[in-house]
């Protein structure tokens, strides 16, 4: 999978780098439920999303590291204060976990994951061409 990751990358401009620490995403995950319940959330959390991810694939950085957290969040428009005190909360922790458990439950075990109409779901890194096919069955069981 990571030789075919790579490639579309390139493609698309984005320079994998597979050498980061990997630790628990709980508390961004958390940061990202935050951000969706702030004033233009849905902004917010897309654009934290792509910094994370950034972060992450392509500059190796830690996801269970909170100052990777809070320049992340500062960086699309958070006061960094705010993130920290956020971060050592346990604010948001219920949710998230109830998002993991129904997510579980529906057999989703990675991102990212893909529902079209309720019917198609694709998980993981997809072929363009995965995604024409799903279109096109999702279109004719309409």
């Amino acid at each position: 999978m990571l030789p075919q990751m790579i490639e579309a990358g390139k493609q698309e401009g984005i320079q994998f780098s597979f050498g980061g620490k990997v630790g628990s995403t709980f508390d961004s995950h958390r940061l990202l439920y935050y951000a969706k319940q702030q004033e233009n959330g849905e902004k917010k959390q897309n654009d934290l999303i792509n910094i994370l991810f950034r972060a992450y694939f392509e500059q190796e950085q830690d996801l269970s590291d909170h100052q990777v957290l809070i320049r992340a969040a500062e960086l699309v428009g958070f006061n960094p204060n705010e993130i920290k005190q956020f971060l050592q909360s346990d604010k948001y922790k219920k949710e998230v976990r109830e998002e993991i458990n129904q997510s579980q439950e529906h057999g989703i075990s990675g991102v990212p994951h893909f529902r079209i109409n309720d019917k198609i779901e694709l998980s993981g890194a997809q072929d363009p061409q995965q995604f024409i096919q799903a279109f096109k069955k999702a279109s004719v069981n309409v």
